[in-house]
């Protein structure tokens, strides 16, 4: 046989091993944890009143998505106080007024209860520009819908358009 083919699968053979041997320590690790058997219905009692505990509410993802249409519209209102707040010296014209508000779905649609639905509806001059939302009550986590592809947080804030 041929050397230059036996070094390499002789590496191989080795890590090979390196990784089965690891990979069957941390089972038998896992295996040798105590484990101590609940009633079925103190478990599901215990995790359902865990979960309902830990899950954001409706109106701390209200006040969550109010601050974050804050942050959204705060570049407007710094220039609107602004000393410069006119686009040109030229022909002077105010900045449009710019709205936000945040509207929570009533009842979830939805069969899961771990998600929030909720739209942003921004008003700029006479245009209107509207972004679903969906909230994870589990890890307070916002996805923003907004140019065709969901977004987090900071993505749509840093894509949010200035005066």
């Amino acid at each position: 046989m041929n050397r230059s083919l036996v070094i390499p699968a002789v590496c191989c053979l080795g890590a090979f091993a390196a990784l089965m041997a690891t990979l069957h320590g941390v089972n038998g690790r896992e295996a040798a944890a105590e484990f101590i058997p609940l009633d079925a219905s103190v478990r599901r009692a215990d995790a359902s009143k865990a979960n309902s505990e830990l899950l954001l509410s409706t109106e701390e993802a209200e006040q969550a998505l109010t601050s974050l249409v804050g942050e959204y519209l705060r570049p407007w209102r710094q220039w609107e106080t602004s000393p410069h707040r006119l686009y040109s010296r030229v022909a002077p014209r105010p900045i449009p007024t710019i709205l936000a508000k945040v509207e929570m779905s009533p009842s979830p649609n939805c069969k899961s209860d771990n998600f929030l639905v909720a739209k942003i509806d921004v008003s700029t001059g006479g245009k209107s520009q509207l972004t679903p939302c969906v909230i994870d009550r589990t890890t307070k986590e916002v996805l923003l819908f907004a140019e065709g592809q969901w977004l987090a947080e900071d993505e749509w804030l840093t894509k949010a358009p200035l005066p």
